[in-house]
């Protein structure tokens, strides 16, 4: 397995660990999902990758939690901050049930034209943001909101947006 077959599913090491209990930061997509997770790999700032067992996952005060299975890890995990937390394609399809999906390489309609093409994506904790790439080579980022997307053709890998020139006048 490669490093790119993997999905960022949100951060580890941003805040203390409570008695053996790790905080992650999840991307939204996964948060229904939060506690059927049982194995995920670290991804270290220095490019080490670890594979571990989730023994037990839990909210606590409001914030996501997890127990690992190797001890170990705690004490790396403990030293570094902005570690990144990630499932195979193959956890996610189990997980999710066809509710996930990659939105890179997605075509943008506004006004039935072509606008663009999604080239990267990211979630800013309150929805997720699409990082297009218009017909002029310009980025602009467009929230996955009711106010701009319209709507998904997961089929046809096609994301109908509206009201966008709003955000070109920014």
């Amino acid at each position: 397995m490669e490093l790119n077959d993997l999905t960022i599913i949100g951060k580890l090491g941003f805040g203390d660990i409570i008695k053996g209990w790790i905080p992650i930061r999840l991307n939204p997509d996964f948060l229904d999902y939060f506690e059927r997770i049982s194995h995920l790999f670290v991804i270290f700032t220095d490019h080490r990758v670890r594979y571990v067992t989730v023994k037990n996952a839990k909210i606590i005060k409001g914030k996501h939690y997890l127990k690992l299975v190797e001890p170990e890890i705690m004490l790396e995990i403990e030293k570094q901050t902005n570690l990144q937390a990630a499932i195979d394609q193959e956890i996610i399809t189990e997980l999710t049930s066809d509710e996930y999906y990659d939105p890179i390489g997605m075509k943008v309609m506004n006004n039935n034209m072509l606008f663009g093409e999604i080239i990267d994506w990211f979630s800013n904790n309150a929805q997720d943001v699409f990082v297009v790439k218009d017909n002029s080579d310009n980025e602009l980022l467009i929230p996955d909101v009711d106010v701009y997307v319209q709507d998904i053709d997961y089929e046809n890998r096609i994301i109908y947006t509206k009201n966008i020139e709003q955000l070109l006048n920014l």
